[in-house]
């Protein structure tokens, strides 16, 4: 039996209550903690998609590249990140709750 999807994490981003979306057994959910760069934890209205980082960087892994949104929160280098992360081989990482919306430089700059 799956896990459920974390449909709502406390202001640590630690998961609180989960949703009704039950999930396989491998997607490991290691969810951001809210930050202005990579995880402003902006709740949507409703859920039109959801954004997948296939991460073809060679040699790196899924955990790697979660880093890196993780990262982003110090380096405040450009803001990005996404719901998933896959690894070259193959491992998914659940990285943003998918009731909340996403950044990058252009939705961030464009968002407000």
């Amino acid at each position: 039996m799956g896990r459920r999807w974390f449909l709502s994490c406390d202001s640590t981003g630690a998961p609180t209550i989960p949703g009704e979306v039950t999930i396989p057994d491998w997607v490991v959910q290691d969810i951001l903690p809210i930050n202005e760069y990579s995880r402003p934890g902006i709740e949507l209205s409703e859920v039109n998609g959801v954004v997948v980082h296939y991460t073809g960087n060679p040699g790196t892994i899924a955990e790697q590249n979660r880093s890196y949104y993780k990262n982003l929160a110090e380096t405040k280098e450009t803001y990005a990140s996404s719901h998933f992360v896959i690894g070259m081989d193959g491992k998914i990482i659940q990285c943003v709750p998918l009731w909340e919306g996403l950044l990058n430089s252009l939705t961030y700059a464009n968002a407000f």
